[in-house]
């Protein structure tokens, strides 16, 4: 079994969920079934992003090229034929603390103390800074935050483990008035061409507002007309989500088909958790499960290693008012 039988970071907020600008505060276990030398017991934490992609480069022709946010690396990757296969990556560090539990810094010297035989908690606490954004993990990037520990022995292979924790950031909705206006678009389609063009299929689609959070419900309204000869197979509504990369859908509501027809109804945004309450997996853990967090050097790491953020919602506990009704045509 070894020296060392337990090594765990445990949060006051047992969901692991925080506010941008909040406290946040646990402790560290260590249990030793026999005493060990260390030089100290350090704890980070630390908030930052990255995002790497890979584009493919022809001979002889000019791309344009995306670059991450303040730092763009490029690395050649690997050629296959013509093709030159090349990697982006970008990285942001949001903060990074260094919090002494136990012991000394490595600077001051490789002196080592000796922790006894039994159970130790080495409570912790930080003011997270404010205006962090939201815990993210995609396929491209991740804006992720750690809390890790290691056990400092000099000459020896260190201790270590990790506890990822979600940071929320807080946007008022209520101050830009604009979100508040309702949004609504049109659009319209004929099939074939010159004599043979058939009447118009119009669509005209609305929302009773642009903004919405986790757990509230989308009031929607689309008014379809089918002016063709040929019957409509299918009509549907996509929630999606933009991160200037390919497109994830997130939801898709059918609309049966008609010769004309309005449609009112809720598309529900997927909801996730609140803070402080029993967590259920996150919409991230449900579709994609959750992400390998280790680092190159976390092959001997303990504590949480696969990681899914987990946002908050408010239990509405009711529906949505009616839909008002439809926009006035605009007149020429």
């Amino acid at each position: 079994m070894g020296k060392l039988s337990l090594f765990a970071i445990s949060l006051d907020n047992p969901a692991g969920v925080y506010y941008a600008g909040s406290m946040i505060q646990g402790h560290v276990t260590v249990q030793l079934n026999e005493s060990m030398k260390m030089r100290g017991i350090r704890l980070n934490i630390e908030g930052k992003a990255r995002v790497h992609w890979t584009e493919r480069h022809r001979e002889g022709r000019h791309r344009a090229h995306r670059a991450g946010h303040r730092h763009h690396v490029h690395r050649p990757g690997h050629v296959v034929g013509n093709s030159d296969f090349r990697h982006y990556y970008g990285d942001e560090q949001y903060f990074d603390q260094d919090i002494l539990l136990h012991g000394i810094w490595p600077s001051q010297c490789s002196n080592t103390t000796e922790l006894h035989q039994g159970v130790h908690t080495f409570p912790f606490q930080l003011q997270l800074p404010a205006g962090l954004p939201s815990s993210f993990e995609g396929q491209h990037g991740h804006v992720r935050y750690v809390v890790s520990c290691k056990i400092d022995k000099p000459w020896k292979f260190d201790h270590k483990t990790k506890r990822p924790f979600t940071i929320i950031s807080i946007l008022d909705l209520n101050s830009q008035p604009s979100y508040m206006q309702r949004l609504q678009a049109s659009a319209e389609k004929t099939l074939c061409c010159l004599c043979c063009q058939s009447g118009p299929i119009t669509a005209t689609f609305s929302l009773d507002r642009q903004d919405y959070v986790p757990g509230e419900a989308i009031g929607l309204h689309a008014d379809i007309s089918n002016g063709s000869s040929r019957s409509m197979d299918k009509s549907y509504v996509d929630l999606k989500m933009d991160l200037g990369l390919p497109e994830k859908t997130l939801f898709r509501l059918w609309i049966e088909p008609a010769t004309s027809w309005v449609v009112a109804n809720i598309l529900n945004i997927p909801t996730q958790t609140v803070i402080n309450s029993i967590t259920p997996p996150s919409y991230n853990e449900c579709i994609t499960g959750k992400v390998d967090i280790r680092d190159e050097d976390d092959d001997h790491t303990y504590g949480e290693l696969n990681f899914a953020p987990a946002y908050t919602y408010y239990n509405w506990g009711h529906s949505p008012a009616p839909l008002p009704a439809p926009l006035p045509e605009n007149e020429d």
